[in-house]
């Protein structure tokens, strides 16, 4: 998955994810929070 600028990205924790080195000279900024929804 490749996402565009200003995209927000949802998943389950339990997927292997990553990101790749940031080689640009501009900041990445990551928020990272977990959810507990009762249904």
């Amino acid at each position: 998955m490749e996402p565009d600028e200003g995209d927000l990205l949802l998943f389950p924790t339990y997927l292997y994810h990553a990101v790749e080195s940031n080689l640009s000279a501009n900041n990445r900024i990551v928020i990272s929070f977990n959810v507990d929804i009762d249904v």
